[in-house]
């Protein structure tokens, strides 16, 4: 039993875990980007098939063909059902549907030639303390430890020379195009306050401006998930204000986020706004 159980101090396998434990600890609420959420597709692939193939080794292709099914199914739209149950449950389960990450599942063959090979030089670990690590690890990457900071008093102004009209139909197409990141059942939309909100959480995601209101030297207000902006303008120039921001992080940390809200907020609306 020992000897199967010292699988989980092979030395590729507690780094991948290292790897995953600081990523959605430390790198994912530090940085967000596509990058720390494909590392932690491929470290936890692979720890997973290899942890559960390590206390059963008869069955390690059946736990390799459980986990790729398992993983289909968690990042397609398969799966909301069961998320849209665990939030009703107060689960605070997320996801976004992209189908980009299932090419973490050629993690899969490599843990299995990793596990085929003779057991090599071992890390002075106890098993019982790994596999506590890696129950921690499957829960800390499902459920993250976020708290919710909001930035106000902002105030930074973003000018263009378009007619606000414009600019208006402009934020709208950034606007659409982040909408079609989550699957419709996640999105409930608010006739009342012309919103876009987390189905069951109710947080909101964003609006969308009616330009066929938009009067001349108009002052309009956009509430997001990730800010909050002020437009106005006229028939020859506008602009965006950005008034207060808003970041996920870890509870445990006293970062300023500030500056880095604000630059996401320039790289997510106003470059575009740029580039269009």
């Amino acid at each position: 039993m020992m000897e199967k159980l010292n699988r989980l101090r092979d030395p590729v396998f507690l780094v991948l875990l290292l790897l995953l434990l600081l990523n959605d600890l430390i790198f994912k609420p530090a940085f967000g980007n596509w990058l720390t959420g494909k590392l932690s597709d491929f470290a936890g692939v692979f720890v997973f098939a290899f942890f559960w193939t390590a206390l059963f080794p008869a069955r390690a292709k059946a736990i390799h063909w459980a986990t790729a099914l398992g993983f289909i199914f968690w990042k397609t739209e398969f799966s909301q059902p069961l998320i849209q149950w665990l939030q009703q449950q107060g689960v605070p389960v997320y996801r976004v549907i992209d189908y980009g990450d299932l090419v973490a599942l050629l993690m899969l063959p490599l843990s299995l030639k990793r596990l085929g090979r003779k057991l090599g030089p071992i890390w002075p670990m106890h098993p019982a303390v790994t596999a506590a690590v890696v129950l921690f690890a499957f829960f800390a990457t499902t459920l993250p430890p976020r708290e919710k900071k909001t930035y106000v008093h902002i105030d930074k102004r973003y000018e263009f020379d378009m007619p606000i009209r414009t600019l208006a139909q402009k934020l709208n197409m950034i606007i659409i195009r982040e909408l079609g990141t989550y699957h419709y059942s996640q999105v409930t939309f608010s006739p009342e306050d012309n919103l876009y909100r987390l189905t069951y959480i109710g947080d909101t995601i964003t609006g969308l401006i009616n330009v066929d209101r938009i009067a001349k030297e108009d002052t309009l207000i956009l509430p997001s998930s990730f800010a909050e902006i002020t437009i106005d303008g006229n028939q020859e120039k506008s602009a965006v204000t950005l008034v207060k921001t808003v970041w996920y992080a870890s509870p445990f940390t006293k970062k300023d986020y500030a500056g880095k809200t604000v630059k996401f907020f320039e790289r997510k609306v106003i470059k575009k706004l740029k580039a269009q």
